[in-house]
């Protein structure tokens, strides 16, 4: 029998006995790497094709704006009518009463009178739906131009309630 204090081993295991290392598991880590290259790969390609996209509308706009020979007899066509019409004709704009426009420089809102009399318009419109309230188009004001104060806000919105909506 060996002698028990030459032996390295403990007596209750035997010597070659080993527990085997903790491994920290993988998948995860695998995964992630793997998303994320997924995802890298995505931005590169959706890049590539904006590229393509840009140089191929690019083309197309200096073919149009080239002169090409034609090798067929051109025949004079009339002049196109123009079809794009202009904001002015499409809706035409309704007079600003100088007394909307008066009373809206002296509360401070700081919009020409077209602009704050469409914006009436739109707060009229709101006012007619039951889950809008004077108090709530006035926060919108707020919101909406940061330089006018909480006061000067429920006084146009109030002004716009009384003068333009009831009119």
């Amino acid at each position: 029998m060996a002698d028990p204090t030459t032996s390295p081993a403990p007596a209750d295991r035997h010597r070659h006995a080993h527990r085997p290392a903790r491994r920290r598991p993988r998948g995860p880590l695998l995964l992630a790497t793997v998303g994320a290259l997924v995802v890298v790969a995505v931005a590169i390609a959706l890049l590539v094709a904006s590229g393509e996209q840009d140089d191929d509308a690019a083309a197309a706009d200096r073919a149009a704006q080239t002169p090409v020979a034609s090798t067929s007899p051109t025949v004079p066509t009339a002049p196109a009518p123009a079809l794009a019409a202009t904001a002015a004709e499409v809706a035409p704009t309704p007079e600003v009463p100088p007394e909307f426009a008066t009373a809206m420089q002296q509360i401070g809102i700081p919009l020409d009178p077209h602009t704050g009399w469409v914006l009436a318009d739109g707060i009229c419109v709101r006012l007619a739906q039951p889950e809008y309230d004077q108090f709530r188009m006035s926060e919108g004001v707020e919101r909406m131009f940061p330089s006018v104060s909480d006061d000067q806000a429920h006084d146009f919105v109030a002004m716009v309630a009384e003068s333009v909506c009831s009119a």
